[in-house]
């Protein structure tokens, strides 16, 4: 069986999507080991200047996706609206394309085939994807709002990461179930089926806790307050804060955000393990994390981790959705895993009142076994369960070819 991946392409080293690409290889291996599996992405750079090593470039092999036994969208944002047109800018700017609307063309067919006949469609499957973040004026945007209900009505398996996402899918199939997925990164091994991954409680483990901090998603301004926050909560629950690179970005903004938050943190790290297979055990080493970063929110809980996340829901950026058709992902990722108590709203960490409020109900909560045991439990009943339907889709499909 010859499978087609596509992937998002990352524009930093970012260690969310790092562990998105890296569970297609272990699930592939793990369940369809005889597969050819091949990965795609549009660049043949990456974002650090060197070669995308192990992807196939679109703009060279789309024919060979085509003609492949099964396509695979893997991950995020890639039947969005906003990230398709930003693509179709990105290939105008390296000089695939010099025409924006050419580019864009190419961009859609790439990523809701548009061009494509049924048949083609008939043998794609999306994972763990999401479409919340656009506005409804670009979600029904023609043409782009035919060639995306399509897609979702006639793919083989549509099986987004979020309920808004399924609940479209819900209203698009002929099946009126819910389908959910989940976020690719939750399919590797070592976040789900360790059984060793058993949730961190802080109550009564030692006298100081060791409480890893990123923040890279917020401005300035929120970062200094979230830092400062982050601190204080270490020293109400005798912990100790260490500043994690997480996502690891050369523009002077984020050696910003670092710089300001490293005035409040104990410790900082310079580096994380290399591996992906390593962040487990590492994420284990700490007693609780506090981000604005979804992925490391998402990969804390599943490694036994518990997560605040401190946010601005309507803050503009990748995280909060269009401009007052806010759907922030990480707002929903805790709502769904039922934990919505250790989402941290930005306001309430810039109010002086609702500041000690805030970190007297999260020391108090944190000590609570059931408060912390069930987010990990929705979290890997999740993940099972959108990987047993991803197997039985890719499976189903196999056995209908010759």
């Amino acid at each position: 069986m010859q499978i087609s991946v596509i992937f998002a392409s990352p524009s930093t080293r970012n260690k969310g999507m790092q562990t998105v690409d890296a569970a297609w290889d272990e699930f592939v291996d793990r369940n369809f080991p005889k597969a050819n599996s091949t990965k795609y992405r549009f660049d043949k750079i990456s974002w650090d200047g060197g070669q995308n090593s192990g992807y196939q470039c679109l703009t060279d092999s789309f024919d060979e996706v085509i003609q492949s036994d099964l396509i695979v969208y893997w991950g995020d944002f890639l039947h969005m609206k906003h990230y398709q047109e930003r693509k179709a800018k990105q290939l105008v700017d390296q000089g695939y394309y010099s025409d924006y609307n050419d580019a864009l063309s190419f961009v859609m067919n790439t990523l809701l085939l548009s061009g494509q006949d049924d048949n083609i469609i008939n043998k794609t499957i999306s994972f763990g994807t999401n479409i919340m973040l656009d506005s409804k004026k670009k979600f029904y945007d023609e043409p782009y709002h035919t060639y995306l209900t399509r897609l979702i009505s006639d793919c083989k398996a549509w099986l987004p990461r979020d309920l808004y996402s399924a609940n479209i899918g819900r209203n698009l199939r002929d099946d009126d179930s819910l389908t959910l997925g989940s976020d690719c990164a939750l399919i590797l091994s070592p976040l789900i089926h360790d059984k060793n991954n058993e949730i961190t409680h802080i109550s009564g483990k030692k006298k100081e806790c060791d409480i890893g901090v990123f923040f890279g998603r917020s401005n300035v301004n929120h970062t200094y307050a979230f830092g400062r926050f982050s601190k204080r909560f270490g020293d109400e629950i005798n912990g100790r804060t260490i500043w994690i690179p997480w996502i690891d970005r050369k523009p002077m903004r984020h050696k910003a955000r670092s710089y300001i938050c490293k005035n409040w943190m104990d410790e900082y790290l310079a580096s994380l393990p290399k591996n992906h297979t390593g962040f487990p055990t590492w994420l284990q080493s700490f007693d609780l994390i506090i981000t604005d970063t979804y992925h490391l929110s998402l990969c804390s809980w599943a490694s036994g981790t518990p997560a605040i996340c401190i946010a601005n829901t309507t803050g503009r950026g990748r995280s909060s959705g269009a401009k007052f058709s806010w759907q922030d992902k990480r707002y929903m990722f805790y709502q769904m895993i039922d934990s919505i108590e250790f989402f941290v709203h930005s306001e309430e960490v810039h109010s002086i009142i609702k500041r000690k409020q805030r970190i007297n109900h999260l020391s108090d909560i944190l000590n609570k076994e059931r408060h912390i045991e069930w987010p990990k439990r929705q979290l890997t009943s999740q993940a099972k369960n959108a990987e047993e339907l991803l197997i039985n889709s890719i499976g189903s499909l196999e056995k209908s070819q010759p």
